[in-house]
């Protein structure tokens, strides 16, 4: 599954709610439980944090993009800030992930839940 198909599961399953683009280098947009989600058109972690710092809507934010060297698996950056690291998750993780931020998961919690569940994903041998 690549980031954008990812984007558009979550948003038929009704999981995400998409979002208008703006003219900004990311593609499709949509948030899931609070937590912004975008497609960037890179996946080089200098280039992904460059573009996640020059997002104008407000965080907390995942910028997503395919894993050139891992089928099935995406690069993740954020959702807090840009210095986080870029992870690589399987892509049906990420989309139970965020599925579960639609539960009872309090919105304060959201994005470091999330976080905590990328880094224990990304440790994960493929």
């Amino acid at each position: 599954m690549t980031a954008s198909d990812l984007i558009r599961r979550l948003v038929r399953e009704g999981v995400a709610q998409p979002m208008a683009d703006h003219g900004a280098e990311t593609l499709p947009r949509a948030t899931a439980g609070g937590i912004g989600l975008a497609v960037s058109r890179t996946a080089g972690d200098a280039a992904m944090r460059a573009e996640w710092r020059k997002r104008t809507d407000s965080p907390p934010c995942l910028l997503l993009a395919d894993d050139p060297k891992r089928t099935g698996r995406l690069r993740v950056l954020g959702p807090v800030t840009h210095k986080s690291s870029v992870r690589s998750v399987d892509a049906g993780h990420l989309a139970k992930a965020l599925e579960a931020l639609a539960g009872p998961v309090s919105p304060r919690s959201r994005a470091p839940a999330l976080t905590a569940d990328l880094n224990r994903a990304a440790s994960v041998p493929a």
